[in-house]
């Protein structure tokens, strides 16, 4: 690496082979300083020169566009748009910005000065239009060094002539075909213009003759269809369009005829006054031609299905086949009932708006129905509801949805949907498992009373399972079930009794779990008294559907009280008396919700109530998953994401495959310590973060936040041993003078990637700041790092494995947003904090 100078940029050690290129800054550029090596030349090869580096030179950003004088290429008018151009007025740049200017009639936007047209003079106004700061930021142009926001320009309009206004009276015998005017005034309606004529042109005549008589009602003409111009002695008349007539069945109008000159459907015409003139209507014989049934998206048929005649001229070009009368069908797609808790949205639904055909059409007769399903991709546009508002608080009473079905905001239909919010225990555990539900609570159930379940038994067994939405709690003051009566309690995760009490030893833990699986973490908790024989045979905890803490009923701890005696106590007071849940004893109560009360479960159908919870519920988790897949592509595999609180997370052996193969990443973010309340562990405060702190650990094998441990509790390979930084293995991201503290501090995202080939490498903030090589060497016993991947991967392969937590000697680590995945290269570790941790 060549040493730096005090710009930090590279000195130049050998004058004359290494030679830097300063680029200034451009419009677009910053300023760019570029190393480069040149080769000496030999007998085998030419001088040449080798890129070292190119950095940009701080203080020196990109200058942008500056836009002095604009020029306006087409200017806009009443109803269309116009363009202005400039071009840059830097030195050699020469881009050109051409920019839209809005129409004249466009409110807000111009200031105008000048005089408008009036009846007999033109107007001349003068427009000046403020160009938009996005207009020059999205162009990459420098407002503040100069450039010119405004630009104006001149319109010139004609005078407008005079509006004449005639007062016109029909004669009073006409036929049914002729029209007879008299002009009494004229008058002219433009404002501010008070010039009248007074004229009285002598009588003129228009008569219509209709033709061959198709026309059933004839044709008569208002007033304000025929106007008269003083200047010229003429009259206009607007000649009926085809929608005022009514026509015979089978004809179409084509139009008129007036002097041998064909006109479309409507029009004017000039008679000049006292003359007369014969205007002919046009008709041709018509069957309609009905095309294919569509959905019409807009306009008048909005929301109906139409037939379309392919005839020019047709006068009933749309006909209608099918609309609905309002019925509308909403109902869960699951079938009658949805998970507790669970916010609802229009994807659990399948919603059929039912149509009526209007006429027969291929087979189908008036009134047989149509059925459509909004949902689709084709109606998905024209989908709303109201499901954002409801939740399952009131489950017990069920819900109603209420939705409806919109085409271009006009409404076709709505309906609502009752449903009940009680899951079968079928739909949670799979058919012919025997598990009852035996109570629910959506929503908050923090310190809630349930009263007594008669329906439970000691051949039953009982489970409790809910979402822990505590975060500052410890082992014993956060308690889940306090039975009303007797005292006997289950807490996180021991057992508390007046007579005794009973906390998990080392043996009792499972899967890699600690004391701090529960502790400032929001997670699923399931805990299940089993019985057998009459007899409790076990207490078993799961987080996130995971075992982690297992009590024989015969173990026995403080003053002889056995698991089985506690546990059976708690069996018959729910049964007698119900229970307190989450709180209400003396300590302090404990935020948890969503409880779901059955017969005792065992492993897999622990598992099998979390997984109905967790895709439901998890969406920070769904939206973390996505972003890490967009951003990594299809080639990483992802073993599991976590958008909360993911501090001691269990995983089972299942969770890791093939890591020879695949290797692990590890991302996760720390807070800082200064601001993170500290981890009460068995009573003994620690710090929320150190060196020896495990990201990952699996049967005695850990890799810490800085160092990696293999303090095995069995006799293994490595046994006792450990490594820790020195100097030598910092990277750039790595702190000074002591690399051990690097991630201490908190405040930073920890990524670790693992490879038996690599070794091990440690990123602070996506930046590498350590390097374990797989060929070194412990700095406490014998072995290589090689040969700690390989104890590592297969410990996770076959026990599985916790991140973060506390270690035996209760160093934690607190762990959000947390991200398991195959190894990554530098680049993917990179591009994933970007992504994920932007912030951090």
């Amino acid at each position: 690496m060549l040493p730096a100078d005090e710009s930090g940029y590279a000195e130049v050690p050998t004058a004359g082979m290494y030679n830097h290129v300063i680029t200034k800054a451009t419009c677009t550029e910053s300023a760019k300083k570029t190393l480069y090596y040149t080769i000496p030349h030999t007998q085998t090869n030419e001088s040449d020169k080798l890129l070292i580096n190119v950095q940009s030179i701080p203080g020196e950003p990109a200058t942008g566009h500056l836009y002095k004088a604009w020029t306006v290429r087409q200017q806009p008018s009443a109803s269309t748009t116009g363009t202005a151009t400039a071009t840059c007025a830097h030195d050699g740049c020469g881009n050109t910005l051409t920019i839209t200017l809005p129409e004249l009639d466009t409110a807000d936007v111009y200031t105008v000065t000048g005089n408008a047209a009036t009846c007999e003079t033109q107007g001349e106004q003068e427009y000046t239009y403020t160009i938009p700061d996005e207009a020059l930021k999205d162009n990459n142009v420098n407002a503040a060094e100069g450039t010119v926001k405004e630009l104006s320009f001149t319109v010139t309009t004609p005078a407008t002539g005079h509006k004449i206004e005639i007062e016109v009276q029909p004669s009073d015998a006409t036929e049914d075909d002729t029209v007879t005017t008299t002009t009494l005034k004229a008058t002219c309606a433009n404002s501010g213009c008070d010039q009248d004529w007074d004229t009285a042109p002598a009588q003129a005549t228009v008569t219509f003759d209709l033709g061959s008589g198709n026309v059933q009602n004839g044709v008569t003409l208002a007033k304000e269809d025929v106007t008269f111009d003083p200047e010229t002695q003429q009259f206009t008349v607007t000649l009926p369009g085809k929608d005022a007539m009514t026509l015979i069945d089978g004809t179409i109008f084509t139009g008129w005829t007036v002097g041998g000159t064909d006109y479309a459907a409507g029009g004017t015409i000039s008679v000049a006054a006292r003359g007369m003139v014969a205007v002919t209507g046009n008709f041709m014989e018509h069957t309609h031609n009905y095309g294919g049934v569509v959905f019409e998206h807009s306009g008048k048929y909005a929301g109906m299905f139409v037939a379309k005649c392919d005839v020019d001229g047709c006068p009933e070009p749309i006909v209608i086949v099918a609309t609905t009368d309002g019925t509308f069908n909403p109902v869960l797609k699951d079938g009658t009932s949805v998970p507790i808790g669970h916010l609802l949205s229009a994807a659990d639904f399948t919603v059929e708006v039912v149509y009526k055909y209007q006429i027969d059409w291929e087979g189908h007769k008036i009134g047989e129905t149509l059925t459509i399903t909004p949902a689709t991709e084709d109606y998905a546009e024209y989908f709303s509801d109201n499901l954002y508002k409801l939740s399952t608080e009131a489950w017990a009473n069920g819900l109603q949805a209420t939705f409806e079905f919109k085409v271009d905001s006009k409404m076709i239909a709505s309906g609502t949907a009752t449903f009940d919010v009680v899951p079968a225990a079928d739909d949670i555990f799979g058919a012919d498992t025997g598990v009852q539900i035996l109570y629910n609570k959506a929503g908050d159930a923090s310190g809630l009373a349930v009263p007594a379940l008669d329906n439970v038994s000691t051949t039953s067994g009982i489970a409790f399972s809910f979402w822990l939405d505590s975060e500052e709690i410890n082992d014993w003051n956060a308690v889940i079930v306090q039975v009303a009566s007797g005292g006997n309690m289950i807490t996180l995760p021991n057992l508390g009794s007046t007579a005794g009490n009973v906390w998990p030893g080392a043996d009792q833990f499972k899967n890699n779990a600690v004391y701090s699986m529960y502790l400032y973490n929001n997670c699923f908790v399931t805990v299940s008294i089993n019985v057998s024989g009459g007899q409790v045979e076990s207490v078993v905890f799961y987080r996130n559907g995971v075992e982690v803490v297992n009590y024989a009923g015969t173990l026995v701890q403080e003053k002889n009280v056995s698991v089985a005696t506690i546990a059976g106590a708690i069996l018959s007071q729910i049964a007698s008396d119900g229970f307190t849940f989450a709180g209400g004893n003396q300590y302090s109560d404990l935020a948890a919700s969503n409880l779901l009360v059955t017969t005792q479960l065992d492993n897999t159908a622990a598992e099998a109530v979390y997984d109905w919870y967790e895709p439901k519920y998890m969406t920070s988790d769904a939206a973390l998953r996505q972003t890490v897949e967009t951003t990594l592509g299809e080639d990483v595999t992802i073993y599991t994401v976590d958008a909360d609180a993911a501090s001691a997370a269990v995983y089972t052996a299942g969770t890791f495959k093939d890591l020879e193969k695949n290797g692990l990443t590890i991302m996760f973010y720390i807070p800082e310590n200064g601001s993170m309340v500290e981890t009460e562990i068995e009573g003994t405060k620690q710090p929320a973060a150190s060196d020896w702190a495990p990201v990952i650990t699996s049967n005695g094998y850990t890799v810490g936040d800085g160092c990696l441990d293999a303090n095995v509790t069995t006799s293994g390979t490595l046994t006792g041993w450990n490594r820790f930084e020195t100097a030598a293995t910092q990277g750039p991201a790595a702190s000074s003078p002591n690399p051990w503290e690097t991630f201490n501090t908190g405040g930073c995202t920890i990524t670790v990637t693992i490879t038996k080939t690599e070794g091990i490498l440690m990123y602070k903030n996506g930046e590498l700041a350590f390097t374990h090589a797989a060929d070194g060497a412990a700095s406490t016993g014998t072995g290589t790092v090689g040969t700690f991947v390989e104890c590592l991967f297969s410990a996770l392969e076959t026990s599985g494995g916790r991140v973060a937590g506390a270690t035996a000697t209760n160093t934690y680590l607190w762990a959000e947003d947390l991200v398991v995945t195959s190894a990554l290269t530098e680049n993917q570790v990179k591009a994933l904090y970007n992504a994920v941790h932007p912030a951090s």
